[in-house]
C-alpha cells in the first residue's frame, strides 16, 4: 500500500457516503500479480492480460523468473492452493512496496486476511517479495507507468461515479461507520475479480474489492462497462455477507456439506473447493439478484439468475425470491443477519430435495470403461494418433467437451467423432516426444458428454506423459 493509501486509511469518517468510492491502481497487487504471473498461475496469466501492458511486464521481469519469490509463490500454490483470491488478500495486508511493513499484525490474523496463508510461510514469503521488489527496481517500472495507471483510476472512478453503490448497500445492510470504499483496478488480473477487505483492530475497515482490466479500447487502454457494474456489486457484497456466513457456520455447514458433495466438481473449476465457499458465493450471488431487480430490472435480474444457474448455482433465484421477503418486512428483520435463519432453512430444505435430484441425475451418468492413453500414463508412445474413450451407455452423438488449451492440450489432427453405437469417441492427435499433456472431460459449464438417457459426466481431469524418443 502506498503512503497516501494509508494515511487515507487512518483518517475515515465516521458515516460512509457515495463519495467515499474511490478507485485505484495499487502497487501491492500489481506487484503480487506480477510474481504470481512469473510463478505459472493461470489465473495471473489469462489471455486478457497479455495486452500491452501485460507484454511490458513480461519483458521486464521475464529475467527475475527464478527468484526465490516466484519460486515460492509457485511453492505455496502447490502445497497450500494460495491461488486466485489468496495472493490479493495478503497484498491488501501490507503497508506499501517500499518497506512491505504488516499493515496489521500477523501474529494473530487479520480477520479478513485468506486462511490458506499460514504465518511461517507468509512472512518467508513477504521478505523474498520485498527482495523481488527491490532488485527487479519493481517501483521504477511502476514510476514509468504512473500516467497510465492514473488514465485508468480515472477512467473507473468516471464509470462509478453516481452508481448509488454505497448507498444501495447501505439501504440493504445498514450504515458501515469508520468505513473506506476503494475499488482496485488490477492490470494483469483479466477477468478475475475478488473480494478484499482490510478489518482492524479498532473496528475501522477498508473494503477493496479487486478489479480485473479485460475490456480495452482501440488505443490499448482498460475501458469498464456495465458488465463491470454487476461484477463491482458481488465484489462489494463479500464483505457483508462473508462475515455472516462465517457467524452462522454451524448452522449453514450441514446443508452445506450436502449440496458441496454433489456438485464439488462443477465448484471446483470455478475455484470454489469449499462448502463455506458455496455459501460465499450463494448469499453473495443471490443480493446482486436483487441489486440488479431494484437498479436494473427483472430482465437483468432474471439473466444472471440464469448465469448463476449455469455456473452450477441452480438454487441463487429461489434464494432471490426469499429475500423479498427481507425487503417487504424490514420492520420485522431490523438487519439482514436477523433474516439469516430463514436463509439457514431455505438451505436446510433446498439440500434434501438437491440430493434426491443429484443421486438420480448421477445413477444416468455416464462412466468410462476404458482409456487410450490410460489417465495418469506416464510412457505414452509420442506416436500415438489418437485418444479414444469407451463408456458404459450409449452417448449423445455430436456432443463432447474436451475441456483446456494452450500447450499442454494435445493437438488435434482430424475431426472427433463417435462409432456407430456412439460408446466410443475418438480425437485424432499428433503428440510430441517427452511432454505433459492434460485436459478435462466436461468442466465447469461445458458438460456436453451426455448418455442418451439425458446423464452428465462427472468432470475427469486428464493427463499423461509421453516418452523421450
Amino acid at each position: 500500500m502506498c503512503a497516501v493509501f494509508l494515511a487515507a486509511a487512518m483518517s475515515i469518517g465516521a458515516v460512509s457516503s457515495e463519495s467515499d468510492l474511490d478507485a485505484r491502481v495499487d502497487r501491492r497487487t500489481e506487484l503480487m500479480s506480477v510474481v504470481f504471473r512469473l510463478s505459472g498461475a493461470n489465473e495471473y496469466n489469462q489471455i486478457q492480460s497479455n495486452w500491452s501492458y501485460g507484454k511490458e511486464v513480461d519483458e521486464y521481469f521475464k529475467q527475475f523468473a527464478k527468484h526465490d519469490a516466484v519460486v515460492a509463490a509457485k511453492e505455496l500454490r502447490e502445497r497450500f492452493d494460495v491461488s486466485y483470491n489468496a495472493p490479493m488478500s495478503l497484498a491488501v495486508h501490507l503497508v506499501d512496496t517500499q518497506n512491505f511493513k504488516e499493515l496489521i499484525s500477523f501474529d494473530r490474523k487479520p480477520a479478513e486476511l485468506d486462511s490458506r496463508w499460514r504465518l511461517r510461510e507468509t512472512r518467508d514469503f513477504v521478505k523474498k517479495l520485498a527482495d523481488f521488489a527491490k532488485v527487479s527496481k519493481f517501483n521504477e517500472f511502476a514510476d514509468a507507468h504512473e500516467g497510465l495507471y492514473r488514465l485508468i483510476e480515472q477512467r473507473m472512478k468516471e464509470f462509478v461515479s453516481g452508481g448509488g453503490y454505497v448507498k444501495w448497500f447501505e439501504s440493504y445492510f445498514g450504515v458501515r461507520p469508520h468505513t473506506e470504499f476503494v475499488v482496485i483496478v488490477s492490470l494483469l488480473n483479466g477477468p478475475c475479480n475478488y473480494g478484499t477487505s482490510v478489518v482492524f483492530p479498532d473496528g475501522r475497515e477498508v473494503i477493496c474489492p479487486v478489479i480485473g482490466a479485460d475490456s480495452f479500447d482501440g488505443d490499448d487502454k482498460p475501458v469498464f462497462n456495465e458488465n463491470h457494474s454487476g461484477l463491482l456489486v458481488h465484489e462489494l457484497c463479500h464483505a457483508y455477507t462473508n462475515p455472516i456466513v462465517d457467524r452462522y457456520a454451524e448452522q449453514l455447514a450441514k446443508p452445506g456439506k450436502r449440496i458441496f458433495r454433489y456438485c464439488e466438481e462443477t465448484m471446483a473449476s470455478q475455484a470454489y473447493s469449499t462448502w463455506q465457499t458455496l455459501m460465499y458465493e450463494s448469499f453473495v450471488r443471490a443480493v446482486v439478484v436483487r441489486n440488479l431487480l431494484a437498479t436494473k430490472g427483472r430482465m437483468a435480474a432474471e439473466v444472471q439468475a440464469g448465469r448463476d444457474a449455469d455456473r452450477g448455482f441452480v438454487w441463487v433465484g429461489d434464494l432471490a425470491k426469499l429475500l423479498a421477503e427481507y425487503e417487504k418486512q424490514r420492520t420485522k428483520y431490523n438487519s439482514f443477519e436477523d433474516f439469516v435463519p430463514e436463509i439457514v432453512a431455505f438451505f436446510e430444505d433446498y439440500a434434501v430435495k438437491y440430493e434426491a435430484e443429484a443421486k438420480s441425475t448421477l445413477a444416468k451418468a455416464p462412466k468410462i470403461v476404458r482409456m487410450i492413453p490410460a489417465n495418469g500414463d506416464q510412457e505414452v508412445d509420442p506416436g500415438l494418433t489418437k485418444i479414444e474413450i469407451e463408456f458404459d451407455r450409449t452417448m449423445m452423438d455430436g456432443m463432447w467437451s474436451f475441456v483446456g488449451g494452450g500447450p499442454t492440450f494435445p493437438k488435434r489432427s482430424g475431426d472427433v467423432h463417435y462409432d456407430t453405437a456412439c460408446k466410443v469417441i475418438t480425437m485424432p492427435v499428433e503428440l510430441e516426444p517427452n511432454k505433459e499433456y492434460e485436459f478435462w472431460l466436461n468442466r465447469g459449464n461445458f458438460t456436453s458428454f451426455r448418455s442418451t438417457e439425458g446423464g452428465v459426466l462427472q468432470s475427469v481431469h486428464v493427463t499423461f506423459r509421453t516418452r523421450g524418443e
